[in-house]
């Protein structure tokens, strides 16, 4: 009898054939995805490595506290914002507001990299400019000293405050950009720089105030702390209307633990990613998105994916393949890059496009155009003007662009990748390659220092 691996191998191998593999719809999404060879049998051999009761045993140890950090001995914690916790950073970000304003402070810049940066440049990118424009905003996060000369050259010093986020306090860039900060603003004025950590002691040691220090707890990833505090320079800003961004997150791990047809959709997805990479030989994906709002989405789901999932993979798993190389951005842009890779070049790719349904006709047409493009039957392999046609493609339609629906957004992509990691058995809350390559650059700091 054969294996599940050496049956999933002859069914990918087969003639290719597109299959709708799966159909959501609710009052905010329509999601659909048509995918090579994933059929019924292959659901099933799928369920037989993890079935639908195991994943939902998984999910409850999440939400319960359970330690499913193993690696470091931790629980996870993120998702406690999205139940209880939201009340206390709204009604904490009000408080911030009323003490800038009664500092006259008019700009905020954001000092941060990775999960300290991206959730606020989401936020930013989709609801700034349906809000009363109070406060200007800046964005810092590499450490070339020219990119901070142009975040403030336009800006009156005694108008403009700093949040430096970083959850050790420790991050090369952040410590380097929080230097060029003490250096611009009036003399030791430290009431222009506001903390948000999970170390304060590191903080407090690079002359923050304790006082404008917030904390968050140490077991929620980088990745996951657009949940936490980590987000409060955008909330600010952002109407306390904005609760439904908690509430829409939170709605989602509700309907994992409720609804049998929701959790089946994200296991779903998860799988088509699992087969696209390990069967099919796919180890790239593209994610697009045709809304200017959501034009950095793709640089926050490239980081929760790929710092989630790239880890070496479990010799007990049936999969070699762990976490696939995401790439993409705003999706007009790549007509005349990425489509002509993808209709025919020798790329290995997959496709998650997203739009929201309020789009303009252009747009939508270009969404279907590919959707459609990349999934045709008919090749010609032989004809110069034949395309590839052999790209699965996951289409997310959101209906209204709001904070309710992004929360959800986010969150189910969450929890496709948690899906994954349970397949895969391989943890996706640690990342150790991430700190080596963090104290790798401190000892060359140090050496370029001394010497």
């Amino acid at each position: 009898m054969k294996s599940d691996k050496e049956e999933l191998i002859r069914l990918a191998d087969k003639e290719e054939k597109f299959y709708d593999v799966l159909s959501y719809e609710d009052d905010r999404f329509k999601i659909f995805s048509k995918c090579v060879n994933l059929n019924k049998e292959v659901l099933e051999i799928f369920n037989n490595v993890r079935s639908d009761r195991n994943i939902l045993e998984d999910f409850k140890n999440l939400f319960s506290g359970e330690k499913v950090n193993g690696s470091e001995e931790k629980s996870v914690g993120h998702h406690k914002y999205r139940s209880t916790s939201f009340k206390k950073i709204i009604d904490l970000a009000s408080k911030i507001k009323r003490k800038l304003k009664q500092r006259n402070f008019k700009n905020i810049v954001i000092i941060g990299t990775g999960g300290s940066i991206e959730g606020n440049r989401v936020l930013y990118d989709s609801f700034y400019v349906n809000s009363k424009k109070e406060f200007n905003f800046r964005f810092i996060s590499g450490s070339d000293k020219k990119e901070f000369e142009e975040a403030t050259e336009s800006l009156n010093k005694e108008e403009t405050c700093f949040f430096v986020v970083s959850k050790s306090f420790k991050t090369a860039e952040v410590l380097f950009n929080l230097d060029l900060a003490k250096k611009w603003v009036p003399e030791t004025h430290m009431k222009s720089f506001w903390g948000i950590t999970s170390s304060k002691e590191d903080a407090i040691s690079n002359d923050l105030l304790s006082d404008q220090i917030f904390s968050f707890p140490d077991d929620i990833g980088g990745r996951y702390s657009i949940w936490s505090e980590v987000c409060l320079p955008l909330l600010i800003e952002l109407d306390s209307s904005f609760v439904d961004f908690f509430k829409g997150g939170g709605l989602v791990d509700e309907l994992v633990l409720k609804e049998k047809r929701f959790l089946k959709f994200l296991i779903k997805l998860s799988i088509i990613d699992l087969w696209n990479s390990n069967f099919l030989g796919k180890d790239n994906k593209v994610i697009l998105s045709y809304s200017w709002k959501l034009r950095n989405i793709p640089n926050y789901l490239q980081q929760l994916e790929m710092e989630s999932l790239g880890k070496p993979p479990n010799s007990e798993s049936i999969f070699e393949k762990t976490g696939q190389t995401l790439y993409g951005g705003y999706g007009p842009k790549a007509q005349h890059s990425i489509f002509q890779l993808l209709n025919q070049g020798t790329s290995q790719t997959c496709a998650d496009l997203i739009y929201i349904s309020e789009s303009d006709n252009l747009n939508l047409a270009q969404v279907n155009s590919s959707f459609n493009l990349f999934t045709d039957n008919e090749n010609q392999k032989d004809d110069i003007l034949s395309v590839n046609s052999n790209i699965p493609s996951t289409i997310f339609e959101i209906k209204t662009l709001d904070p309710f629906s992004l929360g959800m957004l986010l969150t189910i992509f969450e929890h496709k990748v948690f899906i994954s990691s349970r397949f895969l058995k391989i943890n996706p809350f640690d990342q150790f390659g991430v700190e080596k390559g963090k104290k790798k650059t401190m000892e060359l700091l140090e050496s370029f220092d001394s010497s």
